[in-house]
């Protein structure tokens, strides 16, 4: 798969605080917190994408990040692909979903412990981002789904099945909505919308309070696993391209 071009004259710019386009990241003692900030409902574009392949890039080599918080600021988590940013036929879409799926599977591979508070809404990419993190603080009222399929897209089956096992195939071939509560029996953590980001903070913190490289080698163990998920995600993406059926030339806007 290709990948985005990372930016490497700065290697620690995102993991000592940065304010990107659509991403801003702070430190505070061992915890890095991303937040999406692409006003109204971040919707994923290729600057997102840049984003965050740089920032999980450099999560790859970092020795003083014990934990990462993965939140997001505005109208929900992330409501997906920016169907405006999208290449609509006849333009190959091939660059494109290779840039986005390199991004989404080095998130799947980072070696630090991830954190995901998902308020409001998380949707096709915007659901896949929220599940290559490792402990998922749920909105117990989010709008949860893979749309992908209506878009002539192959994406979302081996992130989602690591959660809810054989019951992802109806929802990634239906598109249709997915209830938070199924969360719950795979580890998923339930509540209300305003208490999302203060649990999933308290939690990410307490994992930063731990010894970095003990916590960096526990989560070592299942490095595999998220190596399969993020393979198993990028065949998916390589069978779109082939497919060759991707279409967001839609009526609808990214909003």
């Amino acid at each position: 798969m290709g990948q985005p071009q990372a930016t490497h004259k700065q290697p620690s710019r995102w993991l000592s605080g940065h304010h990107g386009q659509r991403l801003r990241t702070e430190v505070t003692l061992n915890l890095l917190t991303i937040t999406i900030d692409n006003a109204p409902v971040n919707a994923l574009d290729s600057i997102s994408y840049q984003e965050l392949y740089e920032i999980f890039d450099q999560l790859l080599t970092a020795k003083t990040v014990s934990a990462v918080l993965l939140r997001a600021d505005n109208r929900c988590f992330c409501a997906g692909q920016d169907r405006r940013d999208a290449p609509i036929p006849p333009a190959d879409p091939s660059t494109y979903l290779k840039h986005a799926a390199s991004a989404l599977a080095l998130a799947t591979r980072c070696p630090v412990p991830v954190v995901a508070a998902v308020k409001s809404a998380a949707i096709g990419a915007g659901l896949i981002l929220a599940l290559t993190a490792d402990i998922l603080v749920l909105d117990e009222e989010a709008t949860l789904s893979l749309p992908e399929q209506k878009f002539g897209v192959i994406s979302g089956y081996s992130h989602l099945a690591q959660w809810l096992g054989r019951a992802a195939i109806a929802k990634v071939l239906t598109g249709d909505p997915i209830d938070p509560q199924t969360f719950v029996n795979p580890g998923g953590i339930l509540l209300p919308n305003d208490q999302v980001d203060s649990q999933a903070d308290r939690i990410a913190r307490s994992i930063a309070t731990g010894d970095t490289s003990f916590v960096l080698a526990t989560k070592s163990g299942w490095a595999n696993s998220r190596e399969s998920v993020a393979q198993a995600y990028l065949v998916e993406i390589e069978q779109t391209i082939s497919q060759g059926s991707m279409n967001f030339n839609l009526s609808r806007s990214a909003d």
